[in-house]
């Protein structure tokens, strides 16, 4: 629901008679039906004479997860790494692929564009119009805006012509210098003791 994934399948059957060669590989499990609404197999079946050269992990799922040395693989197979995504509180995907030097390009919205700015890597317009807007019965109720899938295929098209290898590398230096382990450490261990001022309510903070 909150991933979105049934848009990131859209955009990538919209994008591939333009970029024959490319390949998506969506690193979650085949079938959450019972939780989330949807079966990738059946959806992928319906859909095999245009959602073509996608694939999932094998035998994957959110409680067994993947071992470091396959998941490193995974990024250095990757040559962009993608996301339609309608919010996330911090974004752990966002951070592994600017840690292993992988572009990265997701919607600009919630905490992906801190992370993403100042040209760290592409932000894709989301939310722009009233019909870029939705409310989810799958989750706590609050509108979450929709990734503009025409501004996604356009600026993946543009990587054809011109390969941002400096936002790798702004990407990488910042989150080496500002999200090492001390750092993050740090910031965990005064989350036992920071309060906010103000009362606390579903969604955010009233001050």
């Amino acid at each position: 629901a909150r991933k979105d994934i049934t848009r990131t399948l859209m955009y990538f059957g919209i994008l591939k008679p333009y970029w024959p060669k490319a390949k998506l590989y969506l690193h979650m499990q085949k079938n959450e039906e019972g939780v989330k609404g949807y079966d990738l197999d059946r959806i992928l079946d319906c859909n095999s004479k245009w959602l073509l050269d996608i694939s999932m992990p094998a035998g994957f799922n959110a409680d067994k997860g993947m071992d470091v040395k396959n998941l490193n693989l995974i990024y250095n197979c990757a040559d962009l790494i993608i996301s339609t995504t309608k919010g996330e509180g911090f974004g752990l995907s966002t951070i592994e692929a600017m840690a292993t030097k992988t572009l990265t390009m997701m919607p600009d919205n919630s905490s992906i564009t801190e992370l993403l700015k100042d040209n760290r890597g592409i932000l894709i317009k989301c939310g722009e119009t009233i019909n870029d807007w939705e409310i989810s019965p799958f989750e706590t109720g609050f509108p979450r805006p929709l990734t503009n899938i025409e501004d996604m295929i356009t600026k993946t098209l543009e990587l054809k012509k011109d390969y941002p290898q400096d936002k790798i590398e702004k990407a990488y230096s910042w989150v080496t210098s500002e999200l090492n382990w001390d750092k993050v450490i740090g910031l965990f261990k005064k989350g036992f003791t920071w309060k906010p001022k103000g009362e606390t309510q579903e969604g955010g903070v009233s001050i």
